[in-house]
């Protein structure tokens, strides 16, 4: 399925400050839900978690290995989150002739170390981000990057979707979504029972304002995978949908 990721294999070490060094063991792995306050999703996250085996002044290491089939071409990469990082390194390697693009942010301008088809990003000494009430999120704080890849000219990608362009977005996002917001029976129906009595515009507006405000709409996440709900998937009637049936029915 587009958009979905394992994670196959999972390590990490703690250094502690006499330098002895401390693996971890599966017992500190975790798999949970991605947001906890969701009615149900299957977007998960594995991880490591150390603090247990940690003290003041360790250093803390892990490496992963994840097989994804992305959704889009293009992905994130977060040198950080709030702790302190020595070493940061992002590497990707690309099939022969392929090439990468990279935007970054919260970062003077960081350039790639090419080797033929493999890049390789690098910060070092990152500090510690303090808390603060009120402040921007780390998306705002933290040095990332953003990686776009594409494949040898006239090539097509596998399984991804490319954008150059915002206009190529744009005209994804339209055959995505708008197919779905067209009005069907169940919606016609109600429409016109809803406009029975309705004799003015501001009639017909108030009897369908009325009558969405009291209308219940769930977030059920599954299937997604990077796409994160990406695909619209019409569950009850939307006020657009009825107002728009509204007018047609009327003129």
């Amino acid at each position: 399925m587009a958009g979905s990721s394992t994670v196959r294999a999972m390590r990490g070490w703690i250094i502690a400050p006499s330098g002895q060094a401390l693996k971890l063991n599966k017992e500190e792995e975790y798999d949970r839900a991605y947001r906890q306050n969701e009615l149900y999703s299957d977007i998960r996250v594995h991880g490591l978690d150390g603090t247990r085996k940690v003290d003041p002044g360790s250093v803390f290491g892990y490496e992963s290995v994840i097989e994804e089939m992305p959704l889009f071409a293009q992905f994130e990469w977060y040198f950080q989150r709030r702790l302190p990082c020595l070493l940061s390194r992002y590497v990707l390697t690309l099939p022969a002739g392929w090439r990468a693009d990279m935007a970054s942010f919260n970062y003077p301008a960081l350039n790639a170390i090419v080797d033929g088809t493999t890049y390789t990003w690098e910060i070092r000494n990152l500090s510690y981000i303090e808390p603060e009430p009120a402040s921007p999120g780390l998306d705002s704080l933290v040095p990332r990057i953003a990686i776009t890849y594409h494949p040898a000219d006239g090539a097509r990608l596998p399984a991804a979707i490319g954008f150059s362009t915002w206009a190529d977005v744009s005209k994804w996002l339209f055959a995505l979504n708008e197919p779905p917001s067209g009005p069907d029976d169940a919606i016609s129906t109600k429409v016109r029972e809803l406009l029975a009595n309705a004799h003015s515009e501001f009639q017909r507006i108030q009897a369908i304002g009325y009558f969405v405000r009291y209308m219940k709409y769930v977030s059920i996440q599954t299937g997604v995978g990077r796409g994160a709900g990406t695909g619209p998937i019409r569950q009850g009637m939307s006020l657009g949908t009825i107002m728009e049936t509204a007018k047609t029915k009327l003129r």
